[in-house]
């Protein structure tokens, strides 16, 4: 799931317009520039039987979106919104519609150089299932 997330979200036109292919796991890499969105997983959200896993995850995932600019971003957080908000197929995952669960803008980071990065960290919980 992690690999066909990034790619739904760089397939996205309007957040490929925005962040092109700058998005990642875990960190923000120095090479990545802005705007961009780091992806982190909060809970696995596996769920079992006594067989074992069920085939139908519905993990939590963070999405910490970057720009130099808050209008910029507001764009971003929109576009992000908009497609989460979508069923989705990005073979071999399919995915259902996402919830925001919490949404909060901390204060703006001062890079050494000067500038300010703004920030939007949003929770998402979403299904998804591997489709053959």
């Amino acid at each position: 799931m992690d690999l066909e997330l990034v790619a739904r979200l760089a397939a996205t036109p309007a957040i490929a317009a925005i962040v092109g292919a700058a998005i990642s796991w875990h960190e923000r890499p120095a090479t990545l520039g802005f705007p961009s969105i780091v992806l982190t997983k909060v809970t696995a959200g596996r769920d079992y039987t006594h067989d074992g896993d069920d085939g139908l995850d519905e993990p939590r995932v963070q999405f910490d979106l970057f720009g130099l600019d808050a209008v910029e971003l507001v764009a971003l957080k929109n576009a992000v919104i908009a497609e989460m908000e979508q069923a989705r197929d990005a073979a071999p995952v399919h995915f259902h519609k996402a919830m925001l669960e919490s949404e909060f803008t901390p204060p703006a980071e001062v890079l050494p150089d000067g500038r300010r990065v703004y920030r939007v960290t949003q929770e998402w919980e979403f299904f998804f299932e591997t489709i053959s």
